[in-house]
């Protein structure tokens, strides 16, 4: 019996358990901020105050994808814990609500008006209208510092992600306000003319197993049985 084709056998089982890890990437918002029901959006704001009280708040948070070639197989968007102080970091939660919901959706505005300020009444609108994303649900007192966020983004936001490499991207963020009161606010008091408050963790490629580890043990034992059962002979 032949060595060789005994020890590709078990290469091939070897590999086959083996899974190779995906990389990835992650990028810090190039501008972030809001923009209220009456349209209005100062250029240099970067707050991303995001409420449903009165005119009502929404927030977007803007990314450079001009380095990314590679297809993006998964994407993750991140907030970091926040300040009860105000105006530092992603600021504080501030609702009577033990809980508020936000809701991430696709954002289709020219990002040149996003960044001037200029998109109006209906960059608004775009901002919470467009295919949903993802959604997360914070648990916080009030006015305490606004808890980390994180949520892995919907294959809806992979297809926008990869359609917008080598240019711009934006998500927008609104506030569900269903079953709580309409006072809720988030990000409340985030630092204004800081961007980097949004990160967007890009992954390439998929783990490789064709054939799954419990299905391929059995063939690596058996290859190992026979190159053990092999040597002996060859002795």
């Amino acid at each position: 019996m032949s060595v060789k084709p005994v020890a590709a056998a078990l290469t091939a089982a070897a590999l086959t358990m083996a899974s190779t890890a995906a990389s990835a990437l992650t990028l810090a918002s190039i501008d972030n901020g809001w923009i209220d029901g009456t349209g209005y959006a100062g250029s240099s704001n970067t707050n991303i105050f995001t409420s449903a009280d009165g005119d009502g708040f929404r927030s977007y948070y803007a990314f450079d994808l001009s380095g990314v070639t590679e297809t993006v197989t998964g994407a993750t968007l991140s907030f970091a814990f926040g300040s009860s102080e105000g105006l530092t970091g992603t600021g504080r939660y501030e609702s009577p609500d033990p809980s508020e919901t936000v809701n991430f959706h696709a954002v289709t505005t020219d990002l040149t008006a996003l960044y001037a300020g200029t998109a109006g009444v209906a960059g608004y609108a775009d901002l919470g209208d467009g295919a949903l994303y993802g959604s997360a649900t914070v648990f916080a007192k009030d006015m305490d510092p606004m808890p980390a966020v994180s949520v892995a983004l919907t294959p809806a936001a992979l297809t926008d992600v990869n359609a917008a490499r080598g240019g711009g991207f934006a998500i927008g963020g609104t506030l569900a306000v269903a079953g709580g009161t309409i006072e809720g606010a988030i990000w409340s008091s985030s630092a204004n003319g800081q961007t980097g408050l949004a990160s967007l963790e890009l992954s390439f490629g998929a783990p490789a197993s064709p054939v799954p580890a419990p299905a391929a043990a059995p063939l690596l034992a058996a290859g190992l049985g026979a190159l053990a059962f092999a040597r002996r002979r060859r002795r």
